[in-house]
């Protein structure tokens, strides 16, 4: 749901550029391990109104889970 929560997989590693350029407010970032299931301790928070580069602190897949701040 654009402007309150992105679900981006990642293969095998990488970075990606996450659009918020429309929406001001900030956001949390989480991190799942798909290889077992468990979420990386601790979040990252995310300015929004830019561009968002991130990186998977994984070199397996997984998923950042990304949610508006007021959204939890």
């Amino acid at each position: 749901k654009p402007g309150e929560k992105y679900v981006i997989y990642f293969t095998n590693g990488g970075e990606v550029g996450l659009d918020l350029t429309k929406y001001k407010k900030d956001f949390t970032l989480q991190w799942i391990d798909i290889n077992n299931g468990d979420w990386l301790k601790g979040k990252t928070y995310l300015e929004g109104g830019k561009i968002v580069k991130t990186s998977t602190p994984f070199q397996n897949p997984s998923i950042a889970v990304i949610l508006l701040r007021d959204s939890y």
